[in-house]
């Protein structure tokens, strides 16, 4: 196998809201600080202002959130559009997220989105939950690892293992993926992005180059159906069942992280070049 193969972009997703649903885009635009814009900028938090996730409430998995320009808007199946004020200063609030690399809690400024937002949050999920934009420094703590990774090989590999269970198969958004990896005509292995240092585009890979920095270890979450938000540990199982076989006695890992270059857009059905460690 060459130390270097072809793939393009499937597909590209954001998530506005963190825990929330998808919307799928033509491209990725990274900002200067090297984040994806868009993604993941928005957050939910419960009644002691921490930032929640799908683990906690799977239903937030029917609120789809769509952004035009710098409006976003929200609906839910059978439900109507709203629009959510953009960060308004007249609005000011403090969230606490949980920052696993020192294991504990920080503190942002963020500004809340209001009362209807609160409303169509609490009538899907029957919590008092409340929608927040995050404010600057809050954005800035996730740079770490800022876009996620899966192959469409991958996802096939998943697929065969939860028809041999006799399970229905898993789409590509169980894992809130920024980027599906898929392959040109040199096909690609099942979970080759895990042998993946750096990933190229642009004009023969030359325009810009993005480091793989991790896996990603799995939580939860793929369990939980993106159509009905109806949890299940079936799919969970499956995924720890195949990491085992490529790590045993590690974590459940799928997929990979990797740091996109400041500056640089990243559109559906580019070609890249995958440099391997091998």
């Amino acid at each position: 196998m060459s130390d270097r193969l072809e793939a393009r972009v499937d597909a590209l997703f954001i998530y506005p809201i963190k825990a929330c649903g998808a919307m799928g885009v033509a491209q990725l635009d990274i900002t200067p600080a090297g984040l994806i814009a868009g993604d993941r900028e928005w957050a939910v938090v419960d009644e002691k202002n921490e930032v929640t996730w799908q683990g906690a409430h799977p239903r937030l998995a029917l609120v789809r959130p769509t952004l035009h320009g710098n409006r976003l808007q929200l609906s839910v199946p059978g439900g109507a559009v709203i629009e959510v004020p953009v960060a308004d200063a007249n609005a000011p609030c403090t969230v606490r997220m949980w920052n696993d690399s020192v294991k504990e809690m920080e503190t942002f400024d963020a500004f809340d989105a209001g009362d209807a937002a609160a409303l169509l949050l609490r009538r899907v999920t029957g919590a008092p939950l409340r929608l927040v934009q995050l404010g600057a420094q809050a954005l800035a703590r996730r740079g770490i690892n800022p876009l996620h990774l899966v192959s469409v090989p991958s996802l096939g590999e998943l697929n065969a293992q939860l028809a041999s269970e006799g399970l229905a198969e898993a789409e590509a958004l169980r894992f809130r993926p920024n980027l599906v990896l898929g392959a040109t005509a040199e096909p690609l292995l099942p979970f080759i992005e895990e042998q993946v240092t750096r990933v190229s585009g642009g004009a023969d890979g030359g325009a810009w180059q993005m480091p793989v920095s991790a896996p990603c270890i799995r939580c939860v979450v793929p369990g939980v159906s993106p159509s009905s938000g109806e949890p299940s540990e079936a799919l969970p199982l499956a995924v720890a069942h195949l990491s085992g076989q490529r790590f045993p006695g590690g974590p459940s890992v799928f997929g990979v992280y990797a740091m996109p270059i400041p500056g640089t857009q990243i559109h559906s059905g580019d070609r890249l070049w995958l440099e391997l460690n091998f």
